[in-house]
Parts: C-alpha cells; sequence; structure tokens
C-alpha cells in the first residue's frame, strides 16, 4: 500500500471541509481533502440537468457573515449576487416585500387578529435577545403560546423557523432561535453566479495553489488511531488504496459518520452517548422546477406562511439567469417534513410539497415541470443536527476535529455560515497546536 504523508487531511469537500483546508493551506500546511464522489462541494455544489445547473442542497449564500470572511482571508474570489429586493413573505395569496430590517413586526402587525399580540411577541423576542434566553427544553411555538394563541402569528413564526432552521416551530429550542436572531439572522445572502460549484472550485483552487492536494472519487475506509491519537487515513481510490499520514485529521462527515471510521471501539463511552442522543438531522424535501417563465416574480427568498409544507422558495434564475437554458427559469422550493424525527412517508411529504407549489406560483400546469424533487434526510440531511443539539468539534480522539453543520457553534444555526464558522474555530486551535511541516 502506498503512503503519503500530510500536515492536516480532511475528510468531504463541503463548505467546513473546504474552508478548514483553504485557511490552512493558505497558511502554509501541507493539506489532502479527499472526496467520495466525482464532484466537490457536498451538499453545496452543482449538477447540470438537462442543462439546469441545480444545487444539491445549498441556496440561499449568506454575504456578509462567517463563509464570505473565509474568502476574504484566503484571498478567493466570492462571486455571491444579491437579489433586488432579497425577502418577501406569501401570505394568503399575497407576497409581501420586506424592507432589510423591521419587516418581522410589520408584518405580524399585519396578519394579527390583534395588534396587541403582535407587539407582546415582539417584545418577548426582544427581551430574549437584550436581557435572558429562554431555556432549551422549550419548543420557540410552546414559548410563544405563552403570550398569544393567534395561529396567524404562529404561522409566520413557523415559516420563519423552517425556513432559516429546517425544523418546525414545535421542534426547535426557544433559546436556539434567540440565540440565531442574536447573531444577525440571515438577512444578507445571494445566489452563486454559475451554481455552486464555483464557489466550491473557488477554495479548492486555494488550497491547489498552495501545494495542497485535492481528491475525487477518494473513499475513506477508515481513520487510523493509535494510542488515542489520530495518525491518518486509509482511502479507496480508483487506483487502488492508499494510507496517508498526517498529523491532524479534521472531518466534515458529520459526527456519527466520523465515529464510524474511527471505529466505536476506539472512542470513549460518554461521548458515544452523547452523539447517539443529542444528533438529531434534520430533513427537508426539495423541488427544482423549470418553467419556460417565471413561477414567482419575487428574485430573493419568498418565506410562505400557512402552507402544508414548504416554507421556502427562491426564483434563482431571476438573479442569475444562466443557472438555466436560454429563455427559460428555474425554482428551488423547500418544504420541512411535519415530524422531522419520523416516521417519514416520502412519498405523501412530496406530494405535500408539490400541491403548495402547484397553488402559490402562478401557471405551474401550464409552465412548468419537476426537474427532481429530493429528499435530504437520513445520512444526507439538509443539517446533520437540529439548532442546540449539537456536539464538541473536538472529539476524544487527539487531532482528530469535526467541522460542518453537526458540530455547530450557538447562534451560527443556518447551514453554510455555520460550517465555515466551525471551520475558523477548528483552524485556530490546529495553528496553536501544530505548526506546518509535513513529514
Amino acid at each position: 500500500m502506498a503512503k503519503q504523508i500530510y500536515d492536516v487531511a480532511v475528510i468531504g469537500s463541503g463548505i467546513g471541509g473546504l474552508s478548514a483546508a483553504a485557511r490552512l493551506a493558505h497558511s502554509g500546511y501541507k493539506v489532502l481533502v479527499t472526496e467520495r464522489f466525482r464532484l466537490l462541494g457536498g451538499r453545496c455544489s452543482t449538477i447540470n440537468l438537462d442543462g439546469y445547473l441545480i444545487s444539491t442542497g445549498a441556496i440561499g449564500i449568506e454575504k456578509s457573515g462567517p463563509l464570505e470572511q473565509t474568502f476574504i482571508d484566503v484571498g478567493a474570489p466570492f462571486a455571491v449576487k444579491r437579489p433586488d429586493p432579497q425577502l418577501a413573505y406569501y401570505v394568503g395569496g399575497k407576497t409581501y416585500t420586506m424592507p432589510p430590517r423591521g419587516g418581522l413586526r410589520w408584518l405580524l402587525h399585519h396578519v394579527a387578529k390583534d395588534e396587541r399580540d403582535a407587539e407582546r411577541v415582539m417584545n418577548i423576542l426582544k427581551r430574549g435577545m437584550m436581557w435572558e434566553e429562554p431555556p432549551m427544553t422549550i419548543s420557540c411555538r410552546e414559548w410563544l403560546s405563552q403570550y398569544t394563541s393567534d395561529e396567524n402569528i404562529h404561522g409566520v413564526m413557523q415559516g420563519v423557523i423552517a425556513a432559516m432552521l429546517v425544523i418546525n416551530s414545535w421542534e426547535a429550542p426557544a433559546g436556539a432561535f434567540i440565540q440565531f436572531l442574536k447573531t444577525g439572522g440571515y438577512r444578507d445572502f445571494g445566489i452563486v453566479e454559475g451554481g455552486n460549484i464555483n464557489m466550491i472550485e473557488s477554495l479548492a483552487n486555494v488550497v491547489r495553489k498552495n501545494g495542497g492536494t485535492v481528491w475525487s472519487n477518494a473513499t475513506v475506509k477508515r481513520i487510523l488511531v493509535d494510542r488515542w491519537a489520530a495518525r491518518g487515513l486509509v482511502i479507496e481510490r480508483p487506483d487502488g488504496e492508499v494510507e496517508v499520514g498526517a498529523k491532524v485529521i479534521v472531518s466534515n462527515a458529520g459526527p456519527k459518520n466520523t465515529i464510524e471510521l474511527v471505529g466505536r471501539e476506539n472512542l470513549e463511552r460518554g461521548y458515544l452517548m452523547e452523539v447517539d442522543t443529542k444528533i438529531r438531522p434534520g430533513p427537508v424535501v426539495a423541488l427544482f422546477i423549470a418553467s419556460d417563465r417565471p413561477l414567482i416574480q419575487h428574485p430573493g427568498a419568498l418565506i410562505t406562511v400557512n402552507t402544508r409544507r414548504v416554507c421556502l422558495m427562491f426564483q434563482t434564475t431571476l438573479t442569475c439567469p444562466e443557472l438555466a437554458p436560454k429563455g427559460m427559469h428555474y425554482l428551488e422550493s423547500f418544504g420541512a417534513f411535519r415530524d422531522s424525527l419520523g416516521p417519514i412517508d416520502l412519498k405523501k411529504e412530496i406530494e405535500l410539497n408539490i400541491q403548495d407549489v402547484r397553488e402559490i406560483t402562478d401557471g405551474f400546469d401550464k409552465h412548468a415541470r419537476i426537474l427532481a424533487a429530493e429528499c435530504f434526510h437520513g445520512g444526507w440531511p439538509a443539517f446533520h443536527t437540529w439548532p442546540g443539539y449539537d456536539v464538541a468539534q473536538k472529539t476524544p480522539i487527539e487531532n482528530l476535529y469535526n467541522v460542518g453543520d453537526g458540530v455547530k457553534l450557538p447562534g451560527w444555526y443556518s447551514g453554510t455560515p455555520a460550517a465555515a464558522e466551525t471551520a475558523r474555530v477548528v483552524v485556530d486551535d490546529i495553528m496553536n497546536r501544530h505548526k506546518p511541516g509535513a513529514g
């Protein structure tokens, strides 16, 4: 078996893995990135389907946050184009465009049966942010139900929470939602020009230009451990098995998958219990829809209220027309599952999402066709765990870290910025402990 030596080996080329790899390579570390699929990017990549450049997951990419800061820090292009306007809500058959600030207050007052309830809810949200966060032991809906029984208000909050956190208001911990608001929420975002793969390749090129290596079609079979410390990987490639030695291993495969690669027998019982009990994947249904004209007229994120399932829609081609063949359009919708822990009836969930899209859009049956319906769940979820149910980036194995949306930091609860922030924290720790210089 051939053997190669690196400072750091990264498992997975999602945002967390590539953000860590690019930061380390930019700082002089010899880095290897391994990706089991042909395409880089994981749930933030692009596939070409009948000429439509559709996302493998992530769609609204945050600007002015940890992700864009990663690109700035490593000197990589960040071609994310803001839609104008960015945010709107679909309520009762109408679309309401929101200002950059104050939109939630306006909307709650607009839909409330009694405006005093709307103001009461806004005040309790403000108190949670400015004074004391609610506990993680109560859901958002339960917490807000102490102050209002207005289903219109609860419908708006459900739409916001499901769109941003991928789980329902009756599942999301109230404390986690307030932490999310305190970090700034998800106010500034856009669409990647030419598809997410361009952003991913931008980070991968930083690794390559700084002497690192990026392998696709390379499946990690196991993480090598010696005396409670990580020492390398065994990787299966098309040309055979390769053993890689590394001072540090960074896994972007999710905490549960990392455990399987290490071997449960090599990990402490308490850590195994924590991961087994805390990690709760966040599933969604995504519909990818082609049309000969825009199905919605709002170019940014459209949060939908009081639907069966759909909570978020993007008519991406109003911002980036190159994502579809000339003269055509492409819309993506997301819907949270009614019960994120299951059991799941995938056929029913897809049907309910299609019914919502058909009712919300203009001319669906005449002008549109479904390119694909994808269910992000199980080992390929929207998020590896719910907000507030994360585990630490460090594992009990010395020099073995997790990055990504399964080990989010408090408040950073939306996919790509959360993953980028975990990478920054992990890289800071690696650089404090190890100097570059493989071999």
